[in-house]
């Protein structure tokens, strides 16, 4: 598998950091782990052809995380429509609510009437396996409001974890037992210390590395006043990466 950061950051986009994004690599295929906004624009920057996007997978629905899967559908269409080539499927996995979410988004920013785009929603607790890929999600906690979700891809005998947006308040059982054996967990750390209601930290990853067989950590959604903080700490465990705008990593 090979990882692309598109987007590296939480809601508060700076010149070292965009919403969320990662750009998977796989046996032939292209994953894309949360569209937050601007990730559309970096993906085109980065060399991406967005056509060749198979899945998408989304946490959440904050926009830092959903906001650009509207404009990634739509310069998709209407540049088939253009060049008069027959539209590639989409799937598009998340929490459960996405079709939901997705038609209420829909309704306010691409009113017109239904096309023949063909999306595959697929939510809730999904398992998918197909060409040499296994993915499934598994539940979050984050916030009150909505479903929020994490996902598993096993290929080519490796297995990557992303967590999404996650509370502080989820279970660190649950998450040892789910990201177990994994070659690369994407976590998120918003702050570097204590405990917070609704993100986690990098006290409570390291809390996580002392109970779970995990090779690698990638630690992203950083908030912009602790980067200087988070990243001066991670530095000192070679298991520990802070992910960085346009970061590509082999797993």
């Amino acid at each position: 598998m090979k990882l692309t950061v598109i987007g590296n950051g939480n809601v508060v986009p700076t010149k070292e950091s965009n919403p969320s994004a990662f750009l998977i690599q796989t046996s032939g295929k292209m994953i894309l782990l949360d569209c937050g906004y601007g990730a559309v624009r970096r993906l085109i920057d980065a060399g991406f052809d967005l056509q060749k996007i198979d899945i998408v997978f989304v946490s959440h629905f904050h926009p830092d995380h959903f906001a650009d899967v509207m404009p990634l559908v739509i310069s998709r269409f209407v540049a088939d429509m253009e060049l008069k080539r027959k539209h590639r499927p989409l799937v598009v996995i998340g929490p459960a609510g996405l079709k939901n979410s997705w038609q209420a988004y829909r309704k306010i920013s691409w009113p017109e009437p239904e096309d023949k785009y063909p999306i595959v929603f697929k939510e809730g607790l999904v398992k998918i396996r197909a060409q040499g890929i296994n993915i499934a999600t598994f539940n979050v906690k984050h916030v009150p409001w909505f479903k929020s979700a994490g996902i598993i891809i096993w290929a080519n005998n490796k297995k990557l974890v992303y967590t999404g947006d996650i509370s502080g308040n989820h279970k660190l059982n649950d998450l040892a037992k789910v990201a177990c054996k994994s070659d690369l967990l994407i976590c998120e750390s918003s702050h570097a210390n204590g405990k917070m209601l609704t993100h986690f930290t990098l006290d409570q990853i390291e809390d996580l590395e002392r109970q779970a067989d995990i090779k690698k950590y990638l630690i992203t959604h950083v908030n912009p006043t602790q980067r200087a903080l988070v990243k001066k700490r991670i530095a000192k465990n070679p298991n520990f990466m802070l992910a960085e705008l346009g970061m590509q990593i082999t797993i």
